[in-house]
């Protein structure tokens, strides 16, 4: 009888270190994964940043007439890797192809704001998700503002008063 006791408890006993074995790892993993993630969301976060400040002094210029290098503008805060495919959206604008890649690396940049606010506590976590919103504001804003530009353009005057 005292034999099968001891196999019982040297079996718990295995169990047990088997259970906090698994344990440990699975929470070694899920450290991993969140530190790949908040990385990934940092970089492209990152990426960003260091496209305002390279480009601050466009945004930044007071101007009394309408910006008509807004197409430029938007060049520079889309050059990068994360945004590269978008670029060309601007010189496009409302044609479907670029108007599709545009308005799905939108939805991305919002995704992205969101996790960094799951991923990242507190006000890391606020102020990074608040400036990749802003960014995509910027960017949709400069989009639109494109859009004007292109209906009140004089060739697009010209053609609409060519159909009257």
């Amino acid at each position: 009888m005292a034999i099968s006791n001891v196999d019982a408890v040297v079996t718990a006993s295995t169990a047990l270190v088997a259970l906090f074995v698994t344990f440990h790892q699975i929470t070694q993993s899920n450290k991993q994964g969140l530190f790949n993630h908040r990385l990934s969301v940092w970089t492209n976060a990152r990426s960003l940043m260091n496209l305002c400040e390279k480009n601050r002094h466009y945004l930044e210029r007071e101007q009394e007439s309408p910006d008509l290098a807004n197409d430029l503008s938007f060049q520079f805060m889309t050059n990068n890797a994360y945004l590269y495919s978008i670029g060309p959206s601007i010189a496009h604008v409302l044609e479907q192809d670029y108007q599709q890649l545009l308005l799905c690396k939108l939805t991305e940049l919002q995704d992205l704001a969101l996790e960094a606010k799951f991923v990242f506590k507190g006000d890391l976590g606020k102020s990074l998700s608040s400036f990749i919103d802003s960014y995509h504001s910027l960017l949709f804003s400069m989009y639109q503002y494109q859009i004007a530009l292109k209906l009140e353009s004089p060739s697009t005057r010209l053609s609409r008063s060519c159909r009257r």
